[in-house]
């Protein structure tokens, strides 16, 4: 769900701000096109996290614990 959420948030903000040239003295305009970059490193980020999460979780599904019972003492 987050990452769903942080494409749609570099989606509308990218279309606005991306393609804008602003000038220096439009700061603000200025920070929110570094804001859209840095939406987009943390949607890859997420990614990346949720990612690695699944693979360390199914690889861990069949795998025999102390905690479980089914472990070896």
């Amino acid at each position: 769900m987050p990452g769903i959420l942080w494409t749609a948030l570099f989606g509308l903000f990218g279309s606005i701000y991306i393609k804008d040239h602003p000038t220096p003295k439009q700061g603000g305009q200025i920070r929110m096109k570094r804001a859209v970059w840095v939406d987009l490193v943390n949607m890859l980020l997420w990614l990346v996290t949720a990612s690695y999460a699944t693979v360390i979780w199914v690889r861990s599904r069949q795998g025999r614990t102390l905690h479980t019972g089914r472990g070896k003492a």
